[in-house]
């Protein structure tokens, strides 16, 4: 999992730009957890039903065997492999072209619009290489990719535990999270001036401060050091703003 994560984590969230965090893990971790909770329960369930009422299907071979058998066994029995089959063929094509993607935005240092050519090419190497496997690895093919994802898995694992302090320390410089620390300084800075010279009488006045008083005085939050990275842009690479009073991002009106 973690060979594919690299792929699959640049991908959705490349897609999910202009996300918060906060929406992107939720969907992230539960839609899948739960697609596979009621595709385990349905198939599995439905698979332990026959085999109780007398279909033999725990001798297939193999579990894409036994998915046919029991797909054999039930109603529309002539549609459902298609449609199965359907489903698998999106599902490997969208898998590549999105692996394709990525790798051509990395080796154009993160281009968000990477050059077709390099795109095709990575295309092409992807398609040479599993093909060059498949013709190899003859009927055990499958099983050796499966292993060799495994295997491969253990390194990338590792490298994605040791990005996590680099990504909170990412996190601890983003302009939300500056404005939400010294948000809470100031107005602890001011409960505690109020009740140091009025006691429990007073009333919080917010108003524009510059020099140590001020809670932000030390940081710019809108500074490019801190906010390009994740400058959003329009399809032609143009900034775009973002309101927060309005919490939306001031799209520029197409042109005519």
């Amino acid at each position: 999992m973690g060979f594919l994560g690299a792929f699959v984590g640049v991908f959705v969230a490349r897609i999910s730009r202009g996300r918060t965090l906060r929406q992107y893990v939720t969907v992230v971790l539960l839609a899948p957890t739960l697609i596979c909770v009621l595709a385990f329960s349905i198939f599995g369930g439905t698979a332990i039903w026959l085999q109780r009422s007398g279909t033999d299907i725990a001798s297939a071979a193999s579990p894409e065997e036994m998915l046919f058998l029991m797909l054999g066994a039930l109603p529309l029995s002539q549609i459902t492999p298609i449609a199965i089959i359907i489903l698998l063929s999106v599902f490997f094509i969208t898998s590549a072209d999105s692996a394709t993607l990525v790798m051509a935005s990395m080796s154009q240092q993160g281009k968000p619009h990477p050059d077709k050519k390099i795109t095709i090419f990575w295309g092409l190497a992807l398609a040479g290489v599993s093909s060059v496997m498949l013709l190899v690895g003859g009927s055990d093919a499958l099983q050796g990719l499966q292993d060799l994802v495994t295997v491969a898995a253990l390194p990338f694992a590792l490298i994605l535990l040791a990005l996590i302090p680099a990504f909170l320390r990412d996190l601890s410089t983003d302009p939300m999270s500056l404005r939400h620390r010294y948000a809470r300084k100031a107005l602890d800075n001011a409960v505690r001036q109020g009740m140091d010279q009025h006691g429990d009488d007073f009333a919080i006045e917010i108003r524009h401060e510059n020099g140590p008083a001020a809670a932000g005085h030390d940081v710019d939050s809108t500074s490019e050091r801190i906010s390009a990275w994740y400058q959003r842009t329009d399809e032609d690479d143009r900034p775009v703003d973002y309101d927060y009073r309005e919490d939306k991002y001031v799209e520029d009106e197409p042109s005519k």
